[in-house]
C-alpha cells in the first residue's frame, strides 16, 4: 500500500520533479561555466560541481518553502483585494469569509510541495558526496 502511494506521488508530480531537477541542471552548470577558466565544463574541477549542487539545493529547497507557505494560505492577503466578491446581500465578502472559500477551493491536502524538497535532497547529497570526496 506505501509504495502504491510512492507510486502515485511520483506519477502525480513527474513534471514537477523534472522541471525542478532541469533548474538544478541548468544553475549547476552555469555556476561551473561562471567559474571554469576555459569555458568547457570537465570534471576536473569537482568544487565547482560540489558549489554548484549545493547553491541548486539551497534555490529549490527556498521554491519548495514558498510552495508551502502558499499551500497554508499566508499569501492570501495579497490577492484579497483585488480578488473580492460581492455576497448575495450585495456586501463585499471579508478576509475571513475569503480564507474559508479560498480553503475550500485549495480541495484536500496534497503534498505536491514535497517534489521540491526531495530534489533539494537529492542535491544536498550530491553536493555532501563531493564534500567529502574533496576533504581526503
Amino acid at each position: 500500500m506505501f509504495f502504491i502511494k510512492i507510486g502515485e506521488f511520483f506519477y502525480k508530480n513527474r513534471i514537477r520533479l523534472l522541471v525542478s531537477f532541469l533548474i538544478g541542471l541548468t544553475i549547476m552548470a552555469l555556476y561551473n561555466l561562471s567559474y571554469s577558466s576555459s569555458g568547457v565544463v570537465t570534471w576536473a574541477h569537482l568544487e565547482y560541481y560540489r558549489d554548484g549542487s549545493f547553491i541548486a539545493a539551497m534555490v529549490i529547497f527556498f521554491i519548495g518553502l514558498l510552495a508551502v507557505i502558499s499551500f497554508f494560505g499566508l499569501f492570501d492577503i495579497f490577492s484579497f483585494y483585488p480578488k473580492r466578491k460581492k455576497k448575495e446581500n450585495g456586501s463585499k465578502e471579508n478576509f475571513g469569509d475569503y480564507v474559508e472559500r479560498k480553503k475550500k477551493e485549495r480541495g484536500s491536502f496534497s503534498l505536491s510541495f514535497l517534489s521540491y524538497i526531495l530534489i533539494a535532497l537529492v542535491y544536498m547529497t550530491f553536493s555532501l558526496i563531493l564534500f567529502f570526496l574533496l576533504q581526503s
